[in-house]
Protein backbone atom coordinates (compact mmCIF):
# COMPACT_ATOMS: atom_id res chain seq x y z
CA UNK A 1 0.00 0.00 0.00
CA UNK A 2 1.73 3.09 -1.12
CA UNK A 3 1.02 6.58 -3.22
CA UNK A 4 1.32 6.47 -6.88
CA UNK A 5 4.87 8.19 -6.85
CA UNK A 6 6.41 5.37 -4.33
CA UNK A 7 5.90 3.00 -7.06
CA UNK A 8 7.83 5.09 -9.83
CA UNK A 9 10.52 2.69 -11.68
CA UNK A 10 8.61 -0.32 -10.72
CA UNK A 11 6.00 -1.98 -13.42
CA UNK A 12 3.52 -2.11 -10.54
CA UNK A 13 0.20 -2.95 -11.52
CA UNK A 14 -2.63 -1.95 -8.91
CA UNK A 15 -4.77 -4.35 -7.46
CA UNK A 16 -2.11 -6.99 -8.64
CA UNK A 17 1.09 -6.28 -6.72
CA UNK A 18 -0.37 -3.85 -4.42
CA UNK A 19 -2.32 -1.36 -3.60
CA UNK A 20 -2.21 2.31 -4.80
CA UNK A 21 -4.32 5.00 -2.03
CA UNK A 22 -5.42 8.29 -3.16
CA UNK A 23 -5.57 9.60 0.27
CA UNK A 24 -5.37 8.70 4.48
CA UNK A 25 -8.74 7.50 4.68
CA UNK A 26 -8.33 5.10 1.76
CA UNK A 27 -4.87 3.89 2.65
CA UNK A 28 -6.92 2.79 6.33
CA UNK A 29 -9.12 0.84 4.25
CA UNK A 30 -6.89 -1.04 2.18
CA UNK A 31 -4.75 -1.93 4.92
CA UNK A 32 -7.72 -3.17 7.17
CA UNK A 33 -8.74 -5.42 3.76
CA UNK A 34 -5.16 -6.74 3.57
CA UNK A 35 -5.11 -7.57 7.76
CA UNK A 36 -8.71 -9.45 7.75
CA UNK A 37 -8.29 -11.07 4.11
CA UNK A 38 -5.18 -13.56 4.19
CA UNK A 39 -5.86 -15.14 0.78
CA UNK A 40 -5.54 -11.43 -0.78
CA UNK A 41 -2.89 -10.86 1.14
CA UNK A 42 -0.71 -13.71 0.50
CA UNK A 43 -1.93 -13.59 -3.36
CA UNK A 44 -0.79 -10.16 -4.01
CA UNK A 45 2.84 -10.94 -1.45
CA UNK A 46 2.93 -13.51 -3.69
CA UNK A 47 3.26 -11.65 -6.97
CA UNK A 48 4.89 -9.08 -6.07
CA UNK A 49 7.71 -10.86 -4.68
CA UNK A 50 7.77 -12.31 -7.83
CA UNK A 51 7.57 -9.37 -9.89
CA UNK A 52 10.71 -8.03 -7.82
CA UNK A 53 12.34 -11.30 -8.17
CA UNK A 54 12.08 -10.59 -12.10
CA UNK A 55 12.58 -7.26 -12.28
CA UNK A 56 14.91 -6.38 -9.56
CA UNK A 57 16.97 -9.67 -8.96
CA UNK A 58 21.05 -9.87 -9.25
CA UNK A 59 20.77 -11.75 -12.16
CA UNK A 60 18.65 -9.46 -13.99
CA UNK A 61 20.56 -6.56 -12.92
CA UNK A 62 23.67 -7.71 -12.66
CA UNK A 63 24.67 -7.79 -16.90
CA UNK A 64 23.00 -4.32 -16.79
CA UNK A 65 25.12 -2.44 -14.43
CA UNK A 66 28.25 -4.62 -15.42
CA UNK A 67 27.51 -3.13 -19.18
CA UNK A 68 26.82 0.21 -17.69
CA UNK A 69 30.38 0.10 -15.53
CA UNK A 70 32.06 -1.06 -18.67
CA UNK A 71 30.87 1.53 -21.49
CA UNK A 72 31.60 4.55 -18.65
CA UNK A 73 35.12 3.03 -18.72
CA UNK A 74 35.42 2.78 -22.42
CA UNK A 75 33.87 6.24 -22.57
CA UNK A 76 36.44 7.11 -20.44
CA UNK A 77 39.49 6.08 -22.41
CA UNK A 78 38.17 7.24 -25.30
CA UNK A 79 37.92 10.68 -23.69
CA UNK A 80 41.62 10.54 -22.14
CA UNK A 81 42.90 9.16 -25.52
CA UNK A 82 41.61 12.18 -27.55
CA UNK A 83 43.49 14.50 -24.99
CA UNK A 84 47.10 12.66 -25.13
Amino acid sequence: VGTASAFDGIPFVNGKHGFIYQNMEHCVELILMLIFDKSKRDAIGDRAHKLIEKTFSLDILGPQYEKLYLDAIDQHKKTYESRC
